[in-house]
């Protein structure tokens, strides 16, 4: 249900989704050994506890991508829970069952909630109906969401560590604007989102779009603006 590496660490970040789990292995050379176990789990307190279909800060049900940064950052997007949990997983804080210290697509006024289930059926700037794939861009201090039943892509900006400054998102694609959800098959809408990837060399962001059987290319060089539309198809 997902991957992520810190090269850093040599640390594998495993996501269980049948069992709603995060596994975290160290797998630096040489110390690695056939069956060996997980050194951390995160979404239980308990190797082998299965599902917590709770919602809070340390429970997880649905697992469907994982991301990591160098600071020390891990992503989860937990898809039916529409919303990005986010870890701090600096080596040597890592705990099992830990709370997650950060979330997107749950709030309370301007705080994060925890415990709110549900979708985002109405489109704003703030929450997912159906989380999707993310991608951090940490050149160019951008973070990507997709809001796959809104179908549409949320975009934050970062601060220069790669921090969140906002809870809402500043940029959408795929739509015309924060409130509309429609969808589409032309230059800058969006039907589904099953993937992104980034091409750092030429700025330029690709989007899985299954159900229209295409890949959209967006040519970021010039910067974002909402609704802007594909370069390539």
């Amino acid at each position: 249900s997902g991957l992520a590496y810190d090269s850093a660490n040599s640390r594998l970040f495993v996501g269980e989704d049948a069992n709603a789990v995060v596994k975290i292995w160290n797998v630096a050379t040489g110390s690695v050994s056939n069956g060996m176990p997980a050194s951390f789990i995160l979404g239980t307190t308990t190797f082998g506890a299965g599902c917590f279909p709770a919602v809070s800060s340390s429970t997880l049900c649905n697992i469907s991508g994982l991301a990591y940064d160098a600071n020390n950052h891990l992503y989860l997007v937990d898809h039916n829970g529409s919303r990005v949990m986010i870890w701090s997983v600096a080596t040597g804080t890592v705990t099992n069952g830990m709370p997650a210290t950060n979330l997107l697509g749950k709030l309370d006024g301007d705080t994060p909630n925890y415990t709110i289930a549900g979708y985002n059926n109405t489109p704003n700037n703030i929450g997912f109906n159906v989380s999707g794939p993310t991608l951090l861009d940490t050149v160019n201090h951008r973070f990507f969401a997709g809001d796959v039943s809104n179908a549409r892509i949320l975009v934050w900006t970062l601060n220069s560590s790669n921090n969140f400054t906002s809870y809402g998102a500043n940029y959408v694609l795929g739509e015309p604007n924060f409130s509309t959800r429609a969808g589409g098959r032309t230059s800058s809408t969006i039907n589904s989102i099953d993937d992104l990837a980034y091409d750092y060399a030429n700025n330029r962001l690709f989007v899985s779009d299954s159900s229209n059987k295409r890949v959209l290319i967006y040519n970021l060089a010039s910067g974002i603006t909402t609704g802007m539309p594909a370069s390539n198809v």
